[in-house]
């Protein structure tokens, strides 16, 4: 896995299955939804939809997950978004933490404040 931009990655067939994991940080809950994984196939001019769960996170009670399945073609685009609101404040600098970790064990942390969060992988 290969960042290329922000919430942008390139990614191959031993990066997955890979996670999105989302965390509330100083705030009082998770508030959150993800959208089905929509997914570009090269020389299709549909986009198909693979519906997406979010998951709990072991240990982590304001955490949750989404997994990447796969394979895909060579040239496919997959998109994630998810929907999150912002629950009361319970400490300073309220936001959600990201992490994007590759089966093989890259991984990318950042913050979002964001209020829909998408993310974009570039199937090699």
């Amino acid at each position: 896995m290969t960042k290329i931009g922000t919430r942008r990655y390139a990614i191959g067939s031993a990066d997955l299955t890979a996670t999105i994991e989302i965390e509330a940080k100083n705030l009082s809950a998770f508030v959150g939804v993800v959208a089905p994984l929509l997914v570009d196939l090269p020389g299709d001019v549909n986009d198909h939809e693979r519906p997406l769960v979010l998951l709990p996170v072991a240990g982590k009670p304001l955490a949750r997950k989404v997994e990447l399945p796969g394979p895909y073609p060579s040239g496919s685009r997959l998109y994630v978004t998810f929907s999150l609101s912002y629950a009361a404040a319970s400490g300073a600098d309220p936001h959600y933490g990201v992490a994007v970790t590759s089966a093989i064990g890259d991984q990318d942390e950042s913050a979002t404040r964001a209020t829909f969060p998408g993310f974009r992988f570039d199937y090699q």
